[in-house]
């Protein structure tokens, strides 16, 4: 008991000499400094958090705009593949379309010049009558009902043919003027003979002439006047 009463009396002691040794270093002008040094690090640890914490918020937002960048940078570029994508179509349409073009004015070129070379022909021989029916019906037409010309006639064979059916026909494939008025003399006998068989078939008939002058021909016009029918056939005579 004595020996532990001991011990403590010392560790009281061995205190208070701790306690004044520390009051002496606080008195000293190092532990104030140490002191002073600790809140100053303190300090700046508390800013430096503060700021790497606003650092770390703006680097959150840079990376939700970099994160909307990317997202924008995709778009454009799925809009930039689909940009090109019709683009090519249209180029893919628009070569189609001129060769298509091409193989039509290659058709039309190939078809000009099938009916450039294509002949049309107005006689059926060399000798004896060599126009075609059609010619003489065509001449007899423009003389008898369209009161053309026969000199005139070859020269509106031409032009319809030129301009309407875009074929060029020469002069000397196509009737003269003496080879008109022959054609309309015929056209005279069978009106004559159209008449004739016409008045024979009906019951009775009336018979109307009339007449005028004009470049010095005398035009004749004959009117029957039928039971049955009605027949009026006009033509030139040439005196």
């Amino acid at each position: 008991m004595s020996k532990l009463q001991s011990e403590i009396n010392s560790l009281s002691v061995s205190h208070k000499e701790t306690e004044q040794n520390l009051k002496s270093y606080r008195a000293k002008s190092v532990y104030k400094n140490l002191t002073r040094r600790c809140s100053n690090l303190e300090r700046n640890l508390r800013e430096k958090a503060e700021c790497l914490k606003r650092k770390e918020k703006v680097i959150k937002v840079l990376n939700l705009k970099i994160i909307a960048v990317r997202k924008s940078c995709n778009n454009e570029r799925k809009l930039a593949n689909l940009h090109l994508c019709q683009k090519n179509k249209v180029r893919e349409e628009l070569k189609t379309i001129t060769e298509q073009l091409h193989l039509a004015q290659v058709e039309l070129l190939h078809l000009q010049t099938q009916s450039d070379s294509e002949h049309l022909e107005t006689k059926t021989s060399s000798q004896g009558t060599p126009y075609s029916s059609d010619i003489e019906k065509c001449v007899m037409q423009l003389v008898g009902e369209l009161d053309v010309s026969s000199s005139k006639c070859a020269g509106v064979i031409q032009a319809v043919s030129k301009w309407v059916f875009h074929k060029t026909i020469p002069s000397a494939e196509l009737p003269s003027s003496n080879t008109c008025i022959r054609y309309t003399d015929r056209a005279q006998v069978l009106s004559k003979y159209q008449i004739a068989e016409t008045i024979s078939q009906t019951e009775n008939f009336n018979l109307h002439t009339d007449g005028t002058s004009r470049d010095q021909k005398k035009l004749l016009g004959n009117k029957s006047m039928l039971k049955v029918v009605f027949c009026q056939l006009v033509f030139h005579l040439l005196l």
